[in-house]
């Protein structure tokens, strides 16, 4: 009953209703104490809780909290830097906050991808730092509307596959750093030609995907949808107890939330169906299990009521046989 009530409501919510529990990134905001290379001492956003995000959802909302210095606001932060966090996916609405981004950094948060819609708002970037992460992939045009990038490093992530003209238009880039990396490891560091010899690399040797390569990243990637799917199904699970009472006092934050995370299962519906369809199984059995019982109780009901009749009606056949003796 439950399900259906949480299909029921999944299909009437309309766009319009109020945005879902944004996700809060803690802000400790500082001058740095060292020289960035490029951009000198910066005022930044360093990430003091963790946010985590499991999910590529690109309607999170997102909100940025933390107490600024020495009367700065928001527009005067120029780096953010995340470290050791659980950002699996890129933070979108990170630009309406701190809009004038210059340096990104997310390292060692297990990253799994960068699209070129998660760099489009940061037209004034110049350094981009994700290392140790867990990038696999380089799409084409990551860097379109990037044409300020100086400083780019990737190193010890797990790419095997680089478009081939992704550098094209970054004619200011100097650094650029793709060590321990499948198909390349290499570093340029403020060397324009060495920048252009890691390029040539790349083109020669990260452009082609290898089968054998292929075979590996699929294999990886059902592990990650198997795990993926598992953590937002748990979620799901979880909270179904509590949904429809949260639904009868407008929680419509939480059902939202709900909504998207189904749609982040939609490419395993599949599977999912199959999850939910064992649950429903399980209820069902107990319902039978239930049914079984009740049967039972009314049939010894009905066996106790049968022998009661059945006295009575030998009660009227004997008292019948004795008036019929008497006459």
């Amino acid at each position: 009953m439950k399900l259906k009530f949480l299909f029921l409501i999944y299909c009437s919510i309309q766009p319009s209703s109020p945005s879902p529990n944004p996700t809060k990134i803690e802000c400790n905001f500082s001058i740095s104490k060292y020289s960035f290379w490029l951009l000198g001492n910066i005022y930044r956003c360093q990430v003091k809780n963790d946010p985590q995000i499991y999910s590529p959802m690109t309607t999170q909302s997102l909100d940025i909290i933390g107490t600024h210095i020495d009367k700065n606001i928001n527009d005067n932060v120029i780096g953010f830097h995340a470290a050791s966090k659980s950002i699996q996916f890129f933070p979108h609405g990170i630009d309406k906050h701190l809009p004038n981004l210059k340096m990104i950094e997310i390292y060692d948060c297990n990253l799994k991808q960068i699209l070129k819609s998660d760099l489009k708002p940061f037209a004034q970037l110049v350094r981009l730092q994700l290392d140790n992460n867990d990038i696999d992939m380089l799409e084409e045009d990551l860097f379109v509307n990037n044409s300020n990038l100086a400083f780019v490093s990737l190193d010890n992530n797990k790419i095997f596959f680089i478009s081939a003209d992704i550098f094209d238009n970054l004619i200011k880039l100097v650094h650029l750093s793709l060590k321990a990396n499948n198909c390349v490891d290499m570093i340029a560091v403020n060397n324009k030609t060495a920048v252009t010899e890691i390029i040539k690399h790349v083109k020669d040797q990260c452009t082609d995907m290898d089968f054998n390569v292929i075979s590996q990243k699929f294999n990886n990637l059902e592990n990650d949808v198997k795990k993926f799917k598992f953590q937002s199904f748990l979620a799901f699970y979880n909270n179904l107890e509590k949904f429809e009472d949260e639904f009868k006092v407008s929680r419509f934050a939480e059902v939202l939330w709900f909504r998207e995370r189904l749609d982040c299962l939609k490419d395993w519906k599949v599977e999912t169906f199959w999850t939910l369809k064992s649950m429903v199984d399980a209820v069902g059995q107990k319902l039978q299990e239930f049914e079984g019982k009740s049967e039972k109780k009314f049939k010894e009901i009905e066996k106790s009521l049968e022998s009661r009749l059945m006295a009575r009606i030998q009660e009227v056949e004997g008292k019948i046989e004795d008036i019929l003796n008497e006459t």
